[in-house]
């Protein structure tokens, strides 16, 4: 029900809501860290483990696999493994490699901007005077007001783009 104020509408809120968003916001947040875990497994030990940036050579990455005795096919900048191709870990190609690494790093920084959101909203106390102040409002302003979150949060750091 809106009850009238000063002949104005008010927007009343409850901590439930907000917490259970903040709840559901977490638990999506697992979800992403799942597919973190995942693309980290898959290039961890890409190159025997040796890939530790994006800034590896071609040259770099063909000696770590010389090393370790593995045969090179130059027509396909790839590497196989001399013991007898059974699976597909027994192939390495340069650009696949560096592709696990790119992913996973892309997955982590969206999930650590998500979990340094979250943290804010389930620490900024819920503010509607932001929304009270203007003519008009954003449509992040009022998706986090339908959400029981502060308004006033976009703007500050980590909220400079939300949607």
């Amino acid at each position: 029900m809106i009850k009238k104020y000063n002949k104005e509408m008010r927007f009343f809120t409850s901590k439930a809501i907000a917490h259970s968003t903040i709840v559901e916001l977490k638990n999506e947040l697992e979800t992403v860290k799942h597919t973190v875990d995942y693309w980290f497994g898959m290039f961890k030990n890409r190159a025997f483990g040796e890939i530790k940036d994006g800034n590896l050579s071609y040259a770099q990455w063909k000696d770590i696999y010389i090393k370790n005795g593995w045969l090179e096919v130059p027509e396909y900048r790839c590497f196989c493994n001399p013991k007898g191709v059974t699976n597909s870990d027994d192939w390495a190609a340069y650009e696949l490699d560096k592709s696990y690494l790119n992913i996973w790093k892309k997955w982590y920084q969206y999930h650590e901007r998500w979990k340094f959101r979250i943290a804010k909203l389930e620490s900024e106390r819920f503010d509607i005077r932001r929304i009270e102040e203007l003519t008009d409002i954003t449509i992040n302003e009022c998706l986090l007001a339908i959400l029981g979150l502060s308004p006033s949060i976009i703007g500050k750091t980590g909220f400079e783009k939300l949607i």
